[in-house]
């Protein structure tokens, strides 16, 4: 059984990226594998942007505390307010990242970004 262009193509999406967007799913059938393997490696090739999520309250406590005794000091009204900052901070990089993953052009990094995130933390 041989495999149409577009198949091909989808696969190569769906395992080197995050699968085919919908606005290039016409392009599928005439663009060859290897084309489209030369296109994910060049947009791929970009360096990140920065994701800077901490919020500037954050910023400011973490930079002024230098070692565990000062962060001691703090009141526990403060240390609970950092703890619910951060954990914010956490879940705002977090859907960043997805929003990032799903709608960059670099799509090939940003799976080998996932893949390796997933390797290397489990």
């Amino acid at each position: 059984m041989t495999l149409s262009l577009r198949l091909k193509n989808q696969h190569l999406l769906w395992r080197a990226a995050f699968g085919p967007m919908a606005e290039n799913s016409a392009e599928l059938d005439t663009m060859s594998t290897k084309k489209l393997w030369n296109i994910l490696l060049q947009t791929s090739e970009k360096k990140p942007a920065t994701l800077n999520v901490a919020s500037p309250i954050f910023d400011d406590v973490i930079k002024n505390v230098h070692d565990f005794a000062q962060f001691e000091k703090l009141s526990k009204e403060q240390r609970k307010e950092l703890n619910q900052q951060s954990k914010e901070d956490l879940k705002t990089l977090n859907l960043r990242w997805i929003d990032e993953m799903i709608n960059s052009e670099a799509q090939f990094r940003e799976r080998m970004a996932f893949f390796w995130h997933g390797h290397f933390a489990c």
